[in-house]
């Protein structure tokens, strides 16, 4: 019985000190995006996100993105390029990133691993001062998508990010996101999700809880009379 007691003891003190490690925090995304599809297996998209953080109190700021794809083997395999600008009353950030799909379908699932190589700036110099160097970070996503009805879709993922550095090479967080895309009408679709992130390997680690909602539209062809 002491034994059980003093167990009992133990374990609440761990779940006390796991609380007190991690700062919860509930955001926001929403945004819009644009779809274009180009001749010779090119695609192009551009997007803007309002986010919010502090348990939806603040604004975190402005995300600007404009991506390039190309269809390397139809449906199976595909690069990206993209460029990230963020802003907010704080600081600017430059974000640049390359990378490449593999898609494989079954039925009505579709498999995809997504990994990608992200170099983000404060601003471009020749020396930086500590703390505000560019950072180097190795993503790689996997993700299951499930097109269960018509105009209807599930989708669930997993994302580790691999800090790159001189110093050390480490997971600075993992990323899982579950959502939904609804396509209401032809080319205008909803993009619901939750995500949650945690960091790892870090003095003050952060637990974010995400809500998000996207509408995108994708640009149809334009017929010639």
């Amino acid at each position: 019985m002491k034994t059980t007691f003093l167990f009992f003891i133990f374990f609440l003190s761990c779940f006390a000190i796991f609380a007190q490690v991690y700062k919860q925090d509930l955001q926001l995304i929403t945004g819009i995006q644009i779809n274009k599809d180009l001749p010779k297996g090119f695609d192009i998209s551009a997007q803007y996100q309002l986010r919010a953080n502090n348990y939806l109190a603040s604004l975190r700021g402005s995300y600007f993105y404009a991506s390039v794809q190309y269809s390397i083997i139809k449906r199976l395999l595909s690069s990206e390029f993209e460029y990230r600008y963020f802003t907010s009353k704080y600081n600017d950030r430059h974000r640049f990133s390359f990378g490449m799909i593999g898609k494989y379908k079954l039925r009505k699932f579709t498999f995809s691993d997504r990994i990608v190589y992200q170099r983000e700036h404060e601003y471009f110099y020749t020396r930086y001062e500590n703390g505000h160097k560019p950072t180097n970070v190795l993503r790689n996503r996997l993700q299951v998508k499930w097109d269960f009805k018509k105009r209807w879709d599930a989708y669930v993922s997993c994302e580790p990010f691999l800090r790159i550095s001189n110093e050390q090479n480490e997971i600075s967080r993992i990323r899982s996101v579950a959502g939904m895309n609804w396509e209401f009408k032809k080319n205008h679709t909803f993009n619901l999700f939750y995500q949650y992130q945690t960091d790892v390997h870090r003095n003050d680690p952060e637990m974010r809880h995400t809500i998000g909602c996207i509408y995108e539209w994708d640009v149809p062809k334009f017929k010639k009379k």
